[in-house]
């Protein structure tokens, strides 16, 4: 079993890579390497040390997804093969899959925004209330539609189908049952 074990260190990686925050200086003033965790797979962590760098010690051969967790900006995730003491990154979107120099520096892309700003009030965004629109549609249709003058052709044409209607079979389930 000791023998397993010394085999495994000796056949295992170091990960190393240094963490860098945003390029803007307006929001490099927010970034604090205090807050920074790195996870290997989820499960081992790690934290930056005072020349914002990392380690991880004795990782045995696999595959390995890194991640940079800031609760104020995003980092990449990256996928590691580790094979004896070689280590290749690649970068975890499927389609790029490009690689990326070891040792790892890895920089702050963006700020994560938990809040949406909220709208500036507007006097359109209470006309284009759906409910007022139907109400106004409504309104329109029962004040317009009997003032809309129809030829005596037409009006005639309507009684005819209205009298049809009444006098033939759907008048039957229409009416109630006696």
């Amino acid at each position: 079993m000791f023998i397993y074990l010394i085999l495994g260190l000796a056949f295992s990686a170091s990960i190393t890579g240094e963490v860098f925050g945003p390029k803007n200086p307006a929001e490099k003033k927010f970034w604090n390497p205090l807050s920074v965790n790195i996870h290997l797979n989820g499960y081992k962590t790690t934290y930056l040390d005072a020349s914002n760098s990392f380690v991880f010690h004795n990782v045995p051969d696999g595959i390995y997804v890194l991640e940079v967790l800031d609760h104020k900006h995003y980092y990449k995730t990256i996928v590691l093969e580790v094979l004896g003491e070689n280590v290749v990154a690649r970068d975890s979107n499927i389609f790029k899959g490009e690689r990326i120099v070891y040792p790892l520096r890895m920089q702050a892309e963006k700020r994560h925004v938990y809040f949406e700003e909220r709208e500036a009030f507007s006097i359109m965004s209470i006309f284009m209330n759906p409910m007022l629109l139907m109400t106004g549609f409504m309104l329109a249709v029962a004040f317009l539609m009997p003032k809309m003058k129809m030829d005596p052709e037409q009006m005639q044409e309507m009684k005819d189908m209205q009298k049809q209607m009444n006098s033939g079979w759907m008048s039957s389930l229409l009416s109630p049952p006696s």
